[in-house]
């Protein structure tokens, strides 16, 4: 299952806005005392639904076209 955990604007170098939206893995464990949700990876994509990698510093790039992004 996966959760939308952040969402944000970010900007190309062109001043175009891009929505950004960070969504996480919620992995479920069962056990005899119990049903546990775990947070596991981070996934990053565009709101058309392109990937996008963490580059550090509030910066981000979109994988397929290696576009440099800048959250504000």
């Amino acid at each position: 299952m996966k959760e939308l955990i952040e969402q944000f604007r970010a900007f190309d170098d062109k001043g175009n806005e891009h929505k950004i939206l960070i969504y996480q893995d919620i992995i479920e464990t069962r056990t005899h005392s119990g049903t546990y949700h775990t947070p596991g990876l981070k996934e990053a994509i565009t709101s058309t639904g392109l990937r996008v990698n963490y580059l550090g510093d509030d910066t981000f790039e979109i994988a397929v076209t290696r576009q440099r992004l800048r959250k504000r």
